[in-house]
């Protein structure tokens, strides 16, 4: 809702839109569409101001919530990391006091919160070490970085040169095949599939 909010407003400040709830449809259609990764796309979001595209880049990084058929990080690892920095901040403030980490009145425990940011950190690491290998087929730095983004949640839609009115047959070959595996890991939340390369697990 907030998010949908925030990218009417800039798109109605910016004029690419005709009046407020044609902006509200365009944002609303588009933040459902990423965050819940069904990969429809009724406008060239490309073209929408910095801002909107980097509201939407949020979204597809979190996406929906644990148990979903979503891809992305889920909504539910975000907000522990959100309580964890919470309780991070109020032990500096008290670093005698014993401040764990509750989500709706339970605790948490350390071992989950340090798998959960172990994750999220993997994650954006695959995204980033991906933008360095499509960069080097020469492919631009917004269309790298979000085709990287793209297959990493399983959304669909890029950006630029790949935009959600626009297909992805100019990846090279190379490229179409690592985006392929890319999205293998993003689908089966990593770990899942690098298991299959660890040797010792075949035994």
């Amino acid at each position: 809702l907030v998010g949908s909010i925030l990218i009417a407003i800039n798109l109605l400040t910016s004029g690419l839109v005709d009046g407020f709830f044609e902006s509200i449809r365009h944002s609303v259609f588009q933040v459902v569409a990423i965050t819940t990764t069904t990969g429809f796309a009724t406008v060239n979001t490309s073209v929408w101001p910095s801002v909107s595209i980097l509201i939407l880049m949020y979204f597809m990084v979190q996406c929906a919530c644990a148990g979903s058929t979503t891809g992305g990080v889920k909504s539910d690892r975000i907000y522990i990391i959100y309580k964890a920095i919470m309780a991070q901040i109020r032990k500096n403030q008290h670093p005698s006091a014993v401040i764990p980490v509750r989500v709706q009145g339970a605790k948490v425990e350390n071992d989950f919160v340090s798998s959960v940011l172990l994750y999220i950190v993997f994650f954006l690491l695959i995204i980033f070490v991906t933008t360095i290998l499509l960069s080097l087929m020469g492919i631009n730095l917004m269309s790298s970085f979000s085709l990287s983004l793209s297959s990493m949640s399983n959304i669909g839609p890029a950006f630029d040169a790949f935009h959600s009115m626009n297909s992805w047959d100019g990846v090279p070959l190379i490229g179409k095949l690592l985006l392929s595996f890319v999205m293998l890991l993003g689908r089966l939340e990593i770990y899942g599939v690098l298991v299959l390369f660890y040797i010792r697990s075949w035994r």
